[in-house]
């Protein structure tokens, strides 16, 4: 059966790095994978994608060498099993409220008796049924993972809490949705949003948890120092988007006129 990269890597106390996916195609998927991100991470709270479609981002990640981790949508806990059986080995919870909400993710990801999570058989995850039920039950527990984010005040209390749950294995900052919550939008900054932050590295020290954020490249070194240990870094929108912009620029250094469109 398959390993996950990121839990080796949260053993090793290793850096971990992924790449969003924005756009349901799945040879994009596919080849962020290929690139060597550790894992890929496809967001089902912002956009919409049926169930063929998320099948088959996830095997574009698994077949090319990285995690698939789904972002659900919050309080839509009821397809994790559906996505564990379809080869997903993290799963994402935006929002998080506190302490309870994620005690019943985790045991909705655990088969017994870490959980409640039922098993199909034949899944893609047990190797379509050829791995063994001891083999996959194991496996299985030891290698699917929780990332949490904290991107609502409300939750901030309970940080402490949260990295001591059993299951929990990363505490995320969403900075853009955390200061939006508490009214200081795009202050990255802020002195609350520092205090928070480092408060998120100190709880995850503390409970051998990872803390992971979501960073411009160019604070990649300097949120390391503070502690962090994984790092979302970029995203096929923000590649396609960059991608363009470095060609237009070169081709107006040629003196290309884009500002009627269709002539040169």
């Amino acid at each position: 059966m398959r390993k996950s990269i990121v839990k080796e890597k949260i053993k090793n106390g290793e850096t971990i790095i992924c790449a969003r996916c924005c756009y349901t195609d799945p040879e994009i998927t596919g080849l962020m994978a290929m690139m060597g991100y550790h894992y890929v991470w496809i967001c089902t709270e912002h956009r919409r994608i049926d169930s063929p479609m998320l099948a088959a981002l996830t095997q574009a990640c698994v077949n090319n060498g990285a995690d698939a981790v789904v972002r659900l949508r919050p309080s839509n806990y009821s397809d994790i099993g559906t996505l564990l059986d379809s080869g997903v080995t993290g799963i994402m919870i935006p929002q998080v409220k506190g302490p309870e909400e994620i005690r019943e993710v985790v045991a909705a990801m655990k088969f017994p008796p870490d959980g409640h999570r039922g098993t199909g058989g034949t899944s893609v995850d047990s190797d379509y049924g050829l791995a063994s039920p001891e083999e996959y039950l194991t496996t299985a527990n030891e290698n699917n993972f929780l990332i949490a984010q904290v991107e609502d005040p409300a939750v901030v209390d309970h940080i402490e809490e949260l990295a001591a749950i059993d299951g929990v294995d990363v505490l995320f900052v969403g900075p853009s949705d955390l200061t939006l919550s508490m009214g200081i939008a795009g202050q990255m900054d802020h002195p609350e949003l520092l205090k928070i932050m480092r408060r998120v590295v100190r709880a995850c020290e503390d409970h051998g948890k990872v803390a992971g954020i979501a960073s411009p490249l160019a604070q990649i070194l300097e949120q390391m120092e503070m502690g962090f240990r994984l790092f979302s870094a970029t995203s096929d929108f923000r590649s396609v988007h960059n991608g363009l912009s470095a060609a237009r620029r070169e081709l107006e250094a040629l003196d290309i006129n884009f500002n009627g469109r269709g002539q040169t």
